[in-house]
């Protein structure tokens, strides 16, 4: 695994963050019950390998629950190019996946997305 210099690990989050906030706005509001259940699922799953401490398992999960979120903007290139950055930003990431404080962190974050996509404001 190459290791990523700081100016690149930057780099790659400044983009991470355009891409990711345009898609978070693009998301109409309130999602459907369909897309609601589907990460409801996957956040079930999610805590699952949390609380087996199973890493693949959590990374999985994890980059699942965010790509099928942002695939609700409507644009295919924008969650692929969304896909893409996730992948180049996993060396950084993957620090995170055996610290449980950040775990858990992330498991409240996923049910806070997931309940502020009921509502209609962004």
């Amino acid at each position: 695994v190459r290791r990523l210099s700081p100016d690149e690990v930057r780099q790659i989050y400044e983009v991470r963050e355009l891409l990711q906030r345009q898609a978070a706005l693009m998301i109409p509001l309130p999602a459907s019950d369909a897309l609601i259940a589907e990460l409801m699922e996957i956040q079930r799953v999610y805590s699952a390998h949390v609380d087996a401490h199973y890493l693949r398992g959590i990374h999985e999960a994890n980059d699942r629950f965010h790509l099928t979120m942002f695939s609700a903007c409507g644009n295919d290139y924008l969650v692929s190019s969304i896909d893409h950055y996730m992948r180049l930003s996993l060396p950084v990431r993957a620090n995170s996946l055996a610290d449980p404080q950040k775990l858990e962190v992330s498991r409240q974050h996923h049910w806070f997305m997931i309940e502020a996509m009921k509502r209609r404001d962004n």
